[in-house]
């Protein structure tokens, strides 16, 4: 065998081992149609689906050094992501616009869970806008 073969049987075998991954993967996707912050005030909209688990429990996090506050995204009908993806369930929809006092930096994180299982993904930072302000998110 020469070095060719060998290589070209190694990547072949690496892009069997990918494959078989993302075929036992959740393979969430999710996309923010929209992600604005401006004075305090933050509004958002996107998606977010599997073509392979059910997701459920979306949720948006604020976090500080001090505290946290969990808010839960009821999903709506989105047929547009549903046609784009040939999605039978069409539930992938979220949107929120929130109010956001804080003397500290808020982390922003999108969770969902899977089987079960909760996921986190950092979003953003979101700066102090208070010198003095207590944290409090209002949506």
């Amino acid at each position: 065998m020469n070095v060719r073969e060998r290589i070209t049987g190694k990547i072949e075998h690496v892009r069997q081992g990918c494959m078989e991954m993302l075929k036992r993967s959740d393979a969430i996707r999710y996309h923010f149609d929209a992600l604005h912050y401006e004075k305090g005030l933050l509004s958002f909209s996107g998606w977010i689906f599997s073509q392979k688990v059910k997701v459920d429990n979306v949720a948006v996090w604020f976090c500080t050094d001090k505290s946290q506050k969990r808010f839960p995204l009821g999903l709506f009908c989105r047929e547009d992501v549903a046609k784009a993806f040939d999605l039978e369930e069409n539930c992938c929809g979220f949107w929120m616009e929130a109010k956001i006092s804080s003397d500290r930096t808020v982390e922003m994180f999108l969770e969902y869970e899977v089987n079960g299982k909760s996921r986190k993904w950092k979003l953003m930072d979101i700066p102090p806008e208070k010198k003095e302000a207590e944290f409090e998110v209002t949506a």
